[in-house]
């Protein structure tokens, strides 16, 4: 203990605790210290960065809802590390958080019932999140469907009311567009801080590729397999690309409800041609999109999604990319990647054949991967967010306040208002031609 760093000053006796949905801490810090592979984007900085907070707070637990067992252990950075299991009851999860003594909790899920907690409580609330929302329930499904719908808007709602409360000074969400969406919901974007992962790859670490000729073209979809993410539209349009005469390979990699769209894929005659690879290690991932041709982000606007680090890792690889129309992608990546109307199979069908059959396109896009690749970027770092928030100092505040949303966009707003002085035009930046 008298090696430890001198703790945050803004709060010496910090009881902390972190809570997410998913991501088994003790098992990823045991792996990852004995030399592992990460098994998703920025695991290893996320891992040790968490343990470099730890050693500057009185005590942080980290709380994973869904683990493949129940556990409770002190680990050897000093983080206390929960993992609940295969289910979990909420009145549990309070009585948990209860018996911790929290001064601060980092709330990595939109739930609301914990936010309420923390907030009845008095525990100072940070929620750094990579989610988006949706306003209105979608119709159409059936009564069952549409009585989950509502109970989910009902649930945004009671999550952007608490955020709004001014004892929640700041809520952080991943990149631009899911920050907006907060926005969108109710939350004041002078207290809404886009935070993004550090770049594990470059663009500048790849070659602009060539279009695939006189071999199967290989196709990759990365993410989680199941339905709203979009794979059974990329297996359906497989069939229609297949039936018109393209050689095409796709795999599937993430874990999820495979043997499901396998069953599918074996419906449609496309054993030979959709392979699923199930959770992969991340450096593999990478490697699979490096030798691609096409990588895929189908997902449905109803999929929760902030910006997949598929979106990231495609262009850092150069690897050409489409995507549907899902409302956290447009903002960054409409006019400058493909993109078609989600759930639409022959429009995603159409736009692999085109890019397939048009070189001077292929390349343009493999070309311009670094340009949109900058665009996606933000400056700050979750852990920042977290650190500066624990400190609590002037600085501090007037850091996080310069890279709001609110900020970022009146910078944004007094660039291009300077650019359209300069040449008389609209001052938006034209997108890129693909």
């Amino acid at each position: 203990m008298a090696n430890r760093p001198a703790r945050i000053q803004a709060a010496p006796d910090a009881r902390v605790a972190t809570l997410s949905w998913a991501g088994d801490y003790a098992e990823a810090w045991k792996r990852i210290e004995a030399g592992g592979p990460e098994t998703y984007y920025a695991q290893r900085y996320s891992v040790n960065a968490t343990a470099e907070l730890a050693k500057e707070v009185a005590e942080l637990t980290v709380i994973c809802l869904h683990s493949t067992e129940a556990y409770e252990e002190m680990l050897s950075n000093g983080i206390r590390a929960i993992g609940l299991g295969s289910s979990h009851h909420p009145l549990a999860v309070v009585r948990l958080l209860e018996r911790l003594s929290l001064t601060h909790l980092v709330l990595g899920m939109p739930d609301w019932r914990y936010a309420a907690w923390a907030l009845a409580r008095g525990v100072d609330l940070l929620p750094v999140l990579a989610d988006s929302f949706r306003k209105t329930p979608i119709r159409g499904k059936g009564l069952r469907q549409e009585i989950r719908e509502t109970r989910k808007t009902v649930e945004t709602w009671l999550f952007a009311r608490l955020l709004s409360r001014p004892s929640v000074h700041w809520v952080a969400n991943h990149n631009t567009p899911a920050s907006r969406d907060l926005v969108r919901i109710g939350v004041d974007a002078k207290k809404v801080v886009p935070w993004d992962w550090p770049p594990a790859i470059a663009p500048s670490m790849f070659p602009v590729k060539l279009p695939p000729v006189g071999r199967r073209a290989r196709i990759v979809f990365v993410g989680a397999v199941v339905p709203s993410k979009g794979v059974g539209d990329v297996i359906h349009a497989a069939a229609i690309l297949k039936k018109s005469g393209l050689d095409i390979g796709i795999k599937v990699i993430g874990g999820g409800e495979i043997e499901a769209h396998r069953s599918l894929a074996t419906d449609l005659g496309l054993v030979d041609t959709v392979v699923f690879l199930g959770q992969t290690p991340h450096a593999e991932v990478i490697e699979h999109l490096q030798a691609a041709d096409i990588a895929i982000v189908p997902s449905w606007h109803e999929y929760p999604e902030g910006l997949p680090m598929t979106i990231y890792e495609s262009l850092a690889t150069r690897t050409p990319l489409i995507c549907s129309d899902h409302p956290m992608f447009v903002e960054k990546l409409a006019g400058r990647v493909p993109m078609y109307p989600a759930k639409d199979i022959e429009a995603l069908a159409s736009c692999v054949q085109s890019l397939l059959l048009d070189p001077a396109h292929f390349g343009r896009l493999s070309a311009s991967a670094e340009e949109v690749w900058k665009g996606l970027l933000c400056e700050m770092r979750p852990t920042e967010v977290v650190r500066a928030w624990l400190r609590n100092s002037a600085e501090d505040r007037d850091r996080l306040s310069r890279h709001s949303l609110f900020a970022l966009d009146a910078r944004a707003h007094k660039v291009q208002s300077e650019g359209h002085a300069r040449v008389g035009g609209s001052g938006c930046f034209p997108p890129l031609s693909v």
